[in-house]
């Protein structure tokens, strides 16, 4: 009867497994896995880089360039209206001027609305 039971034990278990298949469906499973990761990494990578771009873009060329140029309109002498005798100034001087203009204007007076007289 002892020989019997360990018979009907190994029935139970079934049989053993196909190594083959069992190493096919491993290294199937390796490349799918490598395949997929790989995968992922290269679009971290091109997301990753598609930012840098971006945030290294800064200021566009078009920009810098007219802010050049409006710079250099306020901060040189040129005729507004040479015929009518209009000179522009730059925004610096224009600026002591104007300081100077209500600081004199201060201690001269000014009007009751608060304006130069």
């Amino acid at each position: 009867m002892h020989t019997e039971g360990a018979k009907g034990a190994d029935q139970v278990g079934g049989s053993d497994p196909n190594v083959v298949t069992v190493a096919l469906v491993g290294v199937f499973g390796a490349i799918i896995s490598l395949a997929v990761i790989l995968a992922l990494q290269t679009l971290y990578y091109q997301a990753k880089d598609q930012a840098v771009r971006e945030a290294n873009l800064g200021v566009p060329v078009e920009l810098s360039r007219m802010r050049a140029e409006q710079t250099e309109v306020i901060s040189s002498y040129r005729w507004k209206d040479e015929q009518g005798g209009v000179v522009a100034i730059p925004i610096e001087r224009a600026m002591e001027l104007t300081v100077t203009e209500l600081a004199d204007g201060a201690s001269s007076g000014t009007d009751e609305s608060g304006g130069m007289p």
